[in-house]
Order: C-alpha cells, then structure tokens, then sequence
C-alpha cells in the first residue's frame, strides 16, 4: 500500500527531526548473540558426547562450524568499521522527504505508526535456494532513532514458514538480523541518514543466503528428518534413541517402562504379559515359557503367568484325598 501524501510529509518530518543532527560512529560491539549460540551448541554436543549420541554429535559439529563462520564475518565486518574514518554530511529534509516516496516504488507495502513511532516496509515473498520463506516486514522505531543508530526488527509476515518460534529466516533470530559482510554497508547508511539505502540494504540481506552466517542452514530449514515417520520437525521437538541415536519427533518412539529413556521402534521391545514398553537391558524372557516379560511381570526370571499356573496345579493337588490316586478310584469304581 502506497502511502499518502499527508502521510508522507508528517512522517518525513518525524524522522528529520531525528536525523538532521550528524551522528558518530557506532560504538564497537563484540557480536555477543553470535558468541552465545555458539556456546550453546557447544554445549549440546558435550551432552551428545557424554551419553555417546553419535549422530547428534555429528549435526552439533555441522552447527559449531556454521556459528564459528557467522562470528568471524561479524569480526570481519567490525574490522572494516575500524578502518573507515569519514566525517558524515548533513541530512536535509528534503532528502529524507524522497527517500520515504521512494519506499513506496520497492516495497509492497509502506506503514507509519505514529502511536508505536516505528516505520515498516513490506518485501515480497522471499525464496532462498528453492526454499519459501514468506514476505517480510522491517520495522524501523524513530522513537530512539538517530545517526548513530537505526533501531529495526525483522517479522515474519505469516508464521507457517518459520524454523521454530524463533527463527523466521535463516539469518534471522528473535527478529535480530544477522547483519555478516552487510553490516559496514548499514553503518555507513546510517551514519549518513540513508534511511532508503538502509532498507535497500536490509531487504538484499534477507534475499540472500550464506551458509557462513546462517542461525539455521536451509539443508535444516524444514526441520530435522524424524528417522521414523520421515516427517521434518524442529530441532526443539526433536529427541534421540537412547540406543542407536536416530532423531526421533515429539510423535514417535517409545518411552521404555524400566529406565524411562526414549527409544524407536527397532530399539524397544514389547512385554507379552502386560504389553507395555521395554528395551532390552529391561526385558526378561521367561525361564519356563520363553515369553518376553518386563520388570513388572516376572519374578526370578519367571513370569507371572506361569508362576499363577503352577499355584494352581498345585492346589488342585493338594484338594485330592491323600493317598488316592485316579488310577486306585477307578479300580474301586468297578469292585463296587
């Protein structure tokens, strides 16, 4: 939606205000987001080392690889920070005039809030790599705005295609932007009052894949593969076979009723007795009749079954007059 003409005046008015000062150079910031990713993967792969999970191990390390790539490019782009010097020039309202008409000619759509004092533009649906990721909003707050800072977030215009409740696009988390190689570029933008540019630049960042900076590969976009329905689901809603460590969803597996650890279904067995789940360190067979038997349905290695049967012969033994046998009954039977 295009924006009005009164609109378009008051909201340029807005933003001069703020941006008529010349700002200064950003302070330098250690990409911390990108530090405690990294330190949370590391930490899931201890865990997958420490209860011998081979195969999750393997993903954590694909993962530390991919945080390690992200946060040398934002290393990359603080040093290119440190390297340029350039005294920023004057904002005049004119240019901030025709830098917001101008949005209206890229974006679908062009929304000031005069109440939330943001500004938000709409892109077009975004694929990456064949991947559908949606249309993006990006808002930009002029409540805090200034040359030294343009405060913005990244929405996902419609959830279906996020990763998780987090992550709407591969270099997006929590509605922060993975900036990489861009970074410098929207420094400078915003130290020069740029606001069409900044955009420009933003959406050509989300309309580009690099593996490097990726919070989530787009090999993984769809979720990780459940080694048992085939179906994707997201890493959250994913767990492990105790036993063979094949990925498993929230809807698949089994819960064993000895240890209370997950298991899939070649790796779980099924009591006879009372049909419950059991993994083979939990599971007995009968002595007697070789049935499987969880803890619960066997006593010494016997189940409880058999162990029911022979208390009744024995009974049934002890209810006989003593000293009669069947074969003496009938030989009674035919002298009467």
């Amino acid at each position: 939606m295009a924006i009005t003409q009164r609109l378009l005046i008051r909201t340029a008015r807005e933003l001069h205000q703020r941006l008529a000062k010349p700002g200064y150079p950003p302070a330098i910031e250690l990409p911390e987001n990108e530090w405690r990713q990294l330190q949370k993967i590391l930490g899931r792969r201890q865990q997958a080392i420490i209860r011998h999970w081979p195969v999750a191990r393997r993903h954590c390390d694909a993962a530390a690889i991919q945080a390690i790539d992200a946060l040398v490019a934002n290393l990359g782009t603080m040093r290119n920070r440190l390297a340029a010097d350039e005294p920023p020039p004057e904002c005049s309202y004119r240019e901030v005039y025709e830098d917001v008409a101008a949005l209206s000619g890229e974006f679908a759509d062009v929304t000031p809030d005069f109440t939330r004092k943001t500004l938000s533009v709409q892109t077009e649906p975004i694929t990456l790599d064949g991947t559908s990721l949606g249309e993006f909003r990006i808002v930009v707050s002029w409540q805090s705005l200034s040359r030294d800072n343009f405060s913005y977030r990244i929405e996902p215009v419609d959830n279906q295609y996020t990763h998780d409740g987090s992550t709407s696009h591969p270099h997006v988390s929590g509605g922060h932007l993975c900036e990489g190689n861009g970074g410098y570029a929207l420094d400078r933008a915003t130290q020069q009052g740029r606001l069409f540019d900044f955009l420009l630049i933003i959406r050509s960042i989300l309309e580009t894949y690099n593996h490097e900076s990726a919070y989530v590969s787009l090999d993984e976009w769809g979720g990780i593969r459940c080694q048992q329905c085939n179906e994707a689901t997201a890493a959250n809603d994913s767990s492990y076979c105790h036993e063979c460590s094949d990925w498993l969803c929230d809807d698949c597996g089994s819960i064993c009723h000895g240890c209370a650890d997950l298991y899939c279904d070649r790796c779980v067995s099924c009591c006879e007795q009372c049909e419950v789940s059991s993994c083979e360190d939990c599971i007995t067979n009968c002595h007697d009749c070789g049935q499987s038997c969880c803890s619960d349905c066997h006593t010494e290695g016997t189940c409880h079954a058999c162990i029911n049967e022979k208390q009744e012969d024995e009974a049934q033994q002890d209810d006989s007059p003593a000293g009669v046998h069947t074969s003496q009954l009938g030989e009674a039977c035919l002298s009467a």
